[in-house]
């Protein structure tokens, strides 16, 4: 088996994955190596060694003298099972490398990277956070009663597991929050160590922020303690404070177009008007797209902007009255915002009054989709535009269009489970007798074959959307970046900035965190969008992704 192994592992192995799976694009301190290469490394050193292991626990030796003269059987060969194109196959991996034999100044010694040692803790310690991760108690208590704690500091492999699988990538496999109350549990039960083994741990990592890839560095976005701990110095550094910034109130603003018919529409809104009266007061403003003696234009941006500020100006209290708000006036928002333009400049206009207050955008924009004020397409449009160029590397922009695409993938499966149901209905009822199959029994609940047919139409048209969706972001992802290139080699200077870097991770972290979708379209991708005329950069991002699969 070894030698089938050796020719495996020495043959030409494809592993342009690994640069897309490394939580560092650099190789200091720690190489992080592929999985197969460090395994195979481990066993072969392991080999050197004649096989001798004094890790694993052996209680059979105890009923060594029954075993020897027990029967014995020999095993039938196992074949795998035959590959099936259904099958989803676990994603290859790079090893997650924090610690090395010097970061330990006393006790044990930890076992070196190549050691299979190292190799069975981590997995013994994995096995453990993976059986108990719903219960950070016993998982801790379970992490520090490891049976090989004597022979290994364990607080220093424990740490770097914890944060090997909160880096996890593609992705996490719990939330990020379990981790964290994980390391505040293990630091209640072990005070005289483990903070100090974490805190080594935090210095280390943001040592090497500015090589970290750009989905792990979100992972360890703590804002508001960050905000309590730098010094007063550090604070023109600091966010703006989270409040509205409501151009009509401020000084100067009465010669703004729209102020007059904003003051009048903030009174009647006071005054519980209804949606009818609102539209009436907005009727008065005149349209700046309008041309002389020229057709009507699909939606007028003066309109929105004084209703879309002055309403979530009012409902600025909390999120209950901008939700309330946006309830209330769903026909005006509905009315005003018909095309996707139009939908665009909502989502301008509530940006340019609440872009001091992130949570509050993430939730409106949140609101407007549940609400079909917006559709997908014009979020992911407005993300790329210039509006948003300001705050474009900043991260909620990123979590406004990774919500986006959640939203628009739930839908699509809720009409999949709901056209399965409705199938497996049908299904049924042609078992039963012909007066219920004709509708005689008065089950209205019962779907009819045109009912089936028309879920399937709207099942295809919401799968369209999907694919559209991913399509249109890729496509400015592109355009963006080779925009960025364009423009660095007019000015002579290197593209390869910090925006460059974040902005390919951000096109890696989509692939990741929605892999299981944008795998049904890497064919279309590839012949449509990621051609080999593009920037060979933008290009490398789509091929490792591709190659996970491969």
């Amino acid at each position: 088996m070894v030698f089938f192994m050796r020719m495996f592992m020495n043959s030409k192995r494809q592993k342009r994955h690994a640069p897309a799976l490394r939580v560092w694009q650099a190789e200091a301190p720690h190489a992080q190596e592929e999985g197969l290469d460090c395994l195979w490394a481990q066993v072969s050193k392991l080999r050197s060694e004649k096989w001798v292991e004094r890790h694993l626990v052996r209680p059979y030796l105890a009923f060594d003298g029954v075993l020897c003269e027990a029967l014995q059987h020999n095993l039938p060969s196992l074949p795998p099972p035959p590959h099936q194109p259904h099958y989803i196959y676990p994603f290859p991996m790079v090893v997650f490398r924090l610690f090395d034999y010097t970061d330990c100044p006393e006790g044990p010694v930890l076992p070196g990277s190549h050691s299979i040692e190292r190799f069975l803790g981590e997995e013994q310690l994995r096995h453990i956070l993976e059986r108990n991760y719903a219960d950070r108690k016993v998982c801790a208590a379970q992490l520090l009663s490891f049976q090989g704690k004597l022979k290994v500091p364990l607080e220093y492999m424990i740490v770097e597991v914890i944060f090997g699988e909160l880096l996890r990538l593609p992705t996490s496999r719990q939330l990020e929050i379990c981790y964290g109350s994980l390391l505040l549990e293990l630091c209640k039960l072990q005070p005289s160590s483990l903070p100090q083994v974490l805190a080594q741990a935090v210095e280390l990592l943001y040592e090497q922020l500015d090589t970290m890839n750009t989905d792990c560095l979100d992972r360890l976005s703590y804002h508001q303690r960050v905000v309590e701990l730098v010094p007063a110095s550090f604070a023109p550094f600091l966010p703006a404070k989270p409040v509205p910034d409501y151009r009509f109130e401020k000084e100067g603003a009465d010669g703004l177009p729209g102020a007059p018919v904003a003051a009048r529409l903030s009174s009647c809104i006071r005054n519980k008007c209804t949606p009818e009266e609102a539209l009436e007061v907005l009727a008065e403003l005149p349209n700046p797209l309008q041309e002389d003696e020229g057709m009507e234009p699909a939606h007028n941006p003066l309109k929105i902007q004084v209703f879309v500020e002055t309403l979530l100006y009012i409902a600025s209290k909390s999120f209950s009255h901008s939700f309330a708000g946006i309830a209330k006036f769903h026909y005006v928002f509905k009315t005003l915002a018909s095309t996707e333009e139009a939908q665009i400049c909502v989502l301008r206009s509530t940006y340019d009054l609440w872009h001091n207050h992130q949570q509050m955008m993430i939730g409106l924009v949140d609101k407007y989709l549940k609400t079909q004020i917006v559709e997908c397409s014009a979020v992911a449009n407005w993300v790329f535009s210039k509006d948003l160029a300001p705050d474009f590397m900043r991260p909620y922009v990123w979590e406004i269009l990774h919500l986006t695409i959640r939203k628009m993938i739930k839908h699509v499966r809720k009409l999949e489970l709901e056209l399965e149901d409705a199938k497996n209905k049908l299904s049924k009822e042609g078992s039963r007798s012909e007066d219920v199959r004709m509708g005689d029994s008065g089950d209205k609940d019962h779907p009819t074959e045109e009912m089936v047919e028309r879920m399937e139409e709207k099942l295809e048209a919401t799968q369209s959307d999907l694919k559209n969706l991913f399509l249109i972001i890729f496509q400015r992802f592109i355009m963006t970046l080779t925009e960025h290139i364009g423009q660095c080699e007019v000015e002579g200077t290197n593209f390869q900035t910090y925006w460059f870097r974040w902005t390919l991770g951000r096109l890696q972290e989509v692939f990741f965190q929605h892999h299981e979708h944008v795998f049904k379209y890497v064919t279309t991708l590839e012949s449509l969008l990621f051609t080999s005329d593009i920037d060979p950069h933008v290009l490398e991002v789509f091929q490792q992704f591709a190659a996970l699969r491969a």
